[in-house]
C-alpha cells in the first residue's frame, strides 16, 4: 500500500485548533484529529485529500443506510421544503419512525467490524 496523501488536512487542523478546545469537539475523534473527511457514500468515505476508506463506524446516521443514501436526501430535502417546524402536530409525524424500526427489524443484528479501513 502507497503511502497516504495528508497535505491538506493540516489547514482544517490548525484551523480548528484555533477555535475548538483540543481541534476537535468529540473526545473520540482525539484519537484522529487530524482525519477531514469530506464526503461520503453509502459505507465510503473521502478525506480532504481524496484518500478513500470504508466506514465500519457508519455512527449518528448512517448506520442505517449508509452516508448520503439518495432516497434519505431527496426525502429530506422534500420534507424541508415543507416547513422545518410548524409548532404543532403534523399528519406525517411517526411514519418515519415506523419505516426505521421496520428496517432495523429486518437487518438485526447488525454487522460488526474494524472502525475505517483504507482502500
Amino acid at each position: 500500500m502507497s503511502e497516504m496523501d495528508r497535505s491538506k488536512s493540516a489547514q482544517p487542523a490548525a484551523r480548528a485548533g484555533t477555535v475548538i478546545a483540543g481541534g476537535v469537539n468529540s473526545n473520540v475523534r482525539l484519537a484522529a484529529s487530524d482525519y477531514f473527511f469530506a464526503r461520503g457514500r453509502g459505507p465510503r468515505l473521502w478525506d480532504v485529500n481524496g484518500n478513500e476508506y470504508v466506514d465500519y463506524v457508519l455512527g449518528q446516521g448512517p448506520f442505517i443506510l449508509g452516508h448520503a443514501n439518495p432516497a434519505i436526501v431527496q426525502a429530506v430535502a422534500e420534507a424541508c421544503s415543507a416547513g422545518m417546524v410548524l409548532g404543532a402536530q403534523h399528519p406525517g409525524r411517526g411514519g418515519g419512525g415506523t419505516v426505521v424500526l421496520l428496517f432495523l427489524l429486518s437487518t438485526w443484528p447488525p454487522p460488526v467490524g474494524p472502525p475505517c479501513q483504507r482502500l
